[in-house]
């Protein structure tokens, strides 16, 4: 059903670009309320985090908290080749990549891609984060369309979001 004012309400969230078009930035169902009353739609968080080429994919989570948190999973080939090239040492992947090298270099990263200069507010800002070890995997934590299923995160990694806050 169309509104009074013409639009059809399909449940995505849009943005209005520079070039007066618009673009779906996420679901309604998605939108994050913190334990302060603000709402944060986490989709174009986690897409401005996926700029970083450490980073592979991030959820960003936080209902109900004071503040936003994210699941990382890195970019294993160029975090190996960052690994590298910085003289950090490691025995495996699961090391390198839950390390304190690389969680100084994400941390960096965050700050710089989720920042006021980028056009986030102060309460989007990811105060805390986790790398996980593993890939998502289709039919687990994604979707056939590659898209995430928040409620199985949600479930899955628990602890490590509990941990977060």
């Amino acid at each position: 059903a169309v509104d009074k004012d013409g639009w059809l309400n399909t449940g995505d969230l849009s943005m209005k670009t520079h070039d007066s078009e618009y673009k779906i930035v996420g679901r309604a169902k998605d939108t994050i309320v913190l334990l302060g009353g603000e709402n944060i739609e986490p989709a174009p968080i986690e897409e401005r985090l996926k700029l970083s080429p450490y980073i592979s994919l991030a959820v960003v989570v936080g209902q109900d908290k004071k503040f936003l948190g994210a699941l990382i999973l890195v970019d294993p080939e160029n975090v190996k080749t960052w690994a590298g090239d910085n003289n950090v040492s490691y025995t495996d992947d699961e090391e390198l990549f839950t390390g304190t090298e690389v969680h100084s270099l994400l941390s960096d990263e965050i700050s710089s891609l989720i920042s006021q200069a980028n056009g986030f507010k102060m309460f989007e800002r990811i105060a805390r984060f986790t790398v996980l070890p593993k890939p998502f995997e289709v039919s687990r934590e994604l979707s056939g369309k590659q898209e995430i299923k928040r409620h199985v995160i949600d479930d899955l990694y628990a602890k490590e979001i509990k941990s977060l806050f």
